[in-house]
């Protein structure tokens, strides 16, 4: 069904659809609409990309759960964990896991999703400005870096950042799909973090196609 479709039959909300119309009509003047209010908008629906449900998500879930290079990690950060469907179950291969959205109403609900997992913690914030000193072994980007890509300053700056952010030796790991396909970020870490590729992976999924990296920092 054409997402007019289901917008007259009440499948999706009127605000959902200009919230669409907001985001592709920046997309094509080579922006991306990613402030702090255009996301706490969009969770004004409970779950607006149907992670709950989807079981297109819950395949990606886990695959990408199974191409981390080891069983376990000390401390793990997964950057844009929305209402915290994957976070719940990527609490299963750490013994912290840090889990950052830069939306208010994304955090409360991922914090109620994950009261049973005393090691998971999330926080409010962005990358751009996100620090952490005892750093992390893993670090999960799925699905929004791309929402950073046209903003040349900001990539420079979350190139560096994932960077500082890795222990010696830990892992980076990447997600993207849908038009985020064709970005170059694996290109960029290399470039501005010194980080090295271990492998990259594209599925093409009937759904949505999408790929998968890992890259480390040396040492």
């Amino acid at each position: 069904m054409s997402r007019l479709g289901r917008l007259l039959w009440g499948k999706i909300t009127p605000r959902r659809v200009l919230l669409r119309l907001v985001e592709a009509t920046n997309a094509r003047l080579g922006r991306r609409a990613q402030g702090r209010l255009y996301f706490e908008d969009l969770y004004r629906e409970r779950d607006p990309w149907n992670y709950e449900e989807s079981a297109y998500e819950q395949v990606k879930y886990a695959k990408t759960l199974e191409l981390l290079p080891q069983p376990r990690f000390q401390r793990a950060l997964e950057v844009g964990c929305s209402i915290g469907v994957f976070t719940h179950q990527l609490a299963a291969k750490a013994d912290e896991v840090i889990a950052l959205d830069i939306s208010a109403r994304a955090c409360r609900r991922a914090r109620m999703r994950c009261a049973d997992q005393p090691q998971v913690h999330i926080r409010r914030g962005d990358l751009v400005h996100f620090v952490d000193a005892a750093g992390f072994d893993l670090i999960l980007c799925a699905e929004m870096l791309y929402y950073l890509w046209d903003r040349p300053r900001e990539r420079a700056i979350v190139g560096s950042r994932l960077g500082a952010l890795l222990r010696p030796g830990g892992w980076l790991a990447l997600v993207f799909g849908g038009s985020g396909v064709g970005q170059d970020w694996e290109g960029e870490l290399e470039r501005r973090a010194g980080l090295v590729r271990h492998e990259t992976r594209f599925f093409d999924d009937p759904v949505r196609s999408w790929r998968f990296s890992l890259l480390r920092k040396p040492g």
